[in-house]
């Protein structure tokens, strides 16, 4: 798919329906970018102006965030809403921040001896109660410790 781009008269993005929107290459566009059903897999990057309101801001309604490229703006995880970095296995770049609201899933796939899907979080981190992480397995039974988030703003913490 060729780069979606749109003028600030347009707005954002919507993502609905069942289905995969897979957005490659850099796109950049004025307004917000909500996923409300199916999936929104960002393979390439997802630009934003910072002097325009909204623009670059990932809003997950419902349906699923992914792929293994990077998002400029900041996430918001919804109730209902799932983040799973990777197309299979891969690692999902936020720029900014991530909101994980309650009722919102981390989804995570792993495989024995070999790394798994990984978010990066470079700005702040927020994590209301009620979040759900959850690791699925391809293949054998995955033993021990799983790092899934990196989040990078003056430290490291991890959500295992």
């Amino acid at each position: 798919m060729a780069p979606v781009m749109c003028s600030a008269i347009l707005g954002g993005l919507t993502k609905t329906g069942n289905g995969t929107l897979v957005l490659t290459a850099g796109n950049s566009y004025n307004g917000e970018t909500v996923v409300n059903g199916g999936m929104l897999s960002i393979n390439g990057t997802n630009n934003c102006n910072f002097a325009v309101w909204d623009a670059g801001r990932v809003t997950v309604l419902g349906g699923i965030l992914g792929g293994t490229g990077t998002v400029g703006g900041p996430v918001i995880a919804k109730n209902g809403a799932t983040i799973a970095p990777g197309n299979s296995i891969g690692t999902l770049t936020l720029a900014t921040n991530l909101s994980l609201e309650s009722g919102s899933t981390n989804l995570f796939e792993v495989t024995n001896g070999a790394p798994g899907d990984l978010l990066v979080v470079q700005g702040n981190l927020a994590i209301q109660t009620e979040f759900h992480n959850c690791d699925q397995h391809l293949g054998f039974n995955v033993a021990g410790r799983h790092e899934h988030v990196d989040h990078l703003r003056g430290h490291q913490d991890r959500i295992v």
